[in-house]
């Protein structure tokens, strides 16, 4: 690409010249197609932003109810089944005390 850019023609990639350094847009053409670009890509930017904020990922109020619900369940079934082996343990403690 030599000197403006003509219509249709891609300015996306910079300019670098031989010996490696980056040549900055020139001509009111290639300028105005590098802020567009830019502005483009702010754009996009923007809204997968967006999109990432507005997303619904994760559970739900109903969700976080079953999961309670299972958990309850889970503590009462647990504390049953050690009840009576804390209150046999309790009195064998009692049993040994003396009087």
């Amino acid at each position: 690409m030599d000197g403006i850019p003509e219509r249709g023609e891609s300015v996306a990639r910079p300019r670098i010249d031989e010996d490696g350094v980056f040549e900055p847009p020139n001509g009111a053409r290639e300028v105005t197609a590098k802020m567009l670009e830019l502005f483009t890509n702010l754009q996009t930017l923007a809204v997968s932003l967006r999109e990432r904020l507005v997303k619904e990922d994760g559970q739900t109020m109903a969700e976080y109810g079953v999961v309670l619900g299972v958990i309850t369940v889970a503590l009462v079934l647990i504390f049953g089944n050690l009840a009576g082996a804390i209150t046999g343990t309790i009195n064998k403690v009692i049993g040994v005390l003396p009087k």
